[in-house]
């Protein structure tokens, strides 16, 4: 048996009384385990596998391929201020999905983040969601190793200013490199500048920090398409926030 903690993404029904639980770990990164009579009215276990709350668990080896048998499930924090808040809920929804598939394998720094992110959410007002939807792409990239790249040019590899952004190579091309990339978009010197401040911005910091709406509309639409870029699609969890927030932040 091995024990850890873990964050719920989501939980589908399987049979009549079991759940299939999708998690994300300190200790193993992105696991699925089957809870076999956790939808038992006596059992009195579904509140542990509600989306957006975490656990200490133990599990036994894979019964299947990439699915475990749950041992024991307790519940360290449901975050109860988060899932009464619809934002915040399906930003937490979204967050846990691009970290899953972005980084699927161990990374104790992003689970660490994520933990962070929520402790956060449940105590503190939202001042700018777009704001920090972005902060939360950001740092989920960066911990994944998938952070744009803005200090060097990735066409000639010279720490030349960026005049434009290559999603496909994932950073700043200079004046003299802008032609190799038809599809890059404009890059300002303060979009660089805003970037560099996410690489060292912790998220108590975040309320203080305020941005043009230009400059905070160019950041969003960079991290989105590079985000998606990396992920090879949009995530399913998108629409709903889209929904949620009133906006469209699709490329």
């Amino acid at each position: 048996m091995r024990e850890t903690e873990g964050i719920v993404i989501k939980s589908d029904d399987f049979r009549e009384t079991s759940l299939i639980v999708s998690l994300y770990t300190r200790e193993f990164g992105s696991l699925k385990v089957l809870a076999k009579g956790a939808r038992d009215p006596k059992r009195n276990m579904t509140s542990c596998f509600v989306p957006v709350t975490w656990n200490y668990f133990s599990f036994y080896p894979e019964r299947e391929k990439g699915l475990y048998l749950l041992g024991k499930c307790e519940t360290k924090e449901f975050f109860p201020s988060i899932k009464e808040d619809i934002t915040k809920f399906s930003l937490s929804l979204y967050m846990l999905e691009i970290a899953e598939t972005l980084s699927p394998e161990k990374n104790p720094e992003l689970f660490q983040f994520l933990i962070k992110v929520l402790e956060f959410l449940e105590v503190t007002p939202l001042k700018d969601e777009e704001l920090f939807l972005s902060f939360i792409e950001y740092k989920i990239l960066y911990f994944g190793g998938f952070r744009p790249s803005w200090e060097r040019c990735v066409g000639c590899h010279k720490p030349s200013p960026g005049v434009r952004y290559s999603f496909q190579w994932g950073g700043i091309l200079c004046s003299e490199c802008q032609e190799k990339d038809p599809d890059s978009i404009p890059f300002s010197e303060s979009l660089g500048r805003v970037l560099q401040f996410l690489s060292r911005c912790r998220i108590e910091d975040l309320p203080r920090l305020s941005l043009p709406l230009p400059l905070k509309k160019s950041l969003k639409g960079l991290l989105h398409y590079h985000l998606f870029h990396r992920l090879e699609g949009k995530p399913r969890t998108l629409p709903f926030l889209e929904e949620v927030m009133g906006s469209s932040f699709s490329p």
